[in-house]
């Protein structure tokens, strides 16, 4: 018995993340699924993932004060990545954000 009480206790731990982490481990899938699919979304289907964006942003507001240095490289890195994708997607309705890259 006790050694079942154990084992839950282990997976318990295991399997509860930080908010934080759990935040960094979503937004890094959504990054990737973006940059895979970006050229295969219809124009209704992106305005949704720029809405999660979006969402990821302020999420990230929320939680700016508990990131890390490295974390925050991160973040930005994840914002330069939806960026490229999003004018990859469409280069013609981003020609502002091409000529801030360059």
């Amino acid at each position: 018995m006790f050694l079942y009480l154990l084992q839950n206790i282990w997976i318990l731990l295991v399997s509860c993340k930080n908010p934080k982490d759990q935040f960094l481990n979503d937004f890094g899938l959504f990054i990737n699924d973006t940059e895979a699919n970006f050229d295969q979304y219809t124009d209704t289907e992106f305005k949704i993932v720029e809405i999660n964006f979006i969402e990821f942003k302020e999420k990230e507001i929320d939680l700016k004060d508990y990131f890390s240095e490295s974390e925050k490289k991160r973040l930005k890195e994840y914002h330069n990545r939806f960026r490229k994708a999003k004018i990859k997607r469409d280069p013609l309705n981003n020609l502002l954000e091409i000529f801030i890259e360059a």
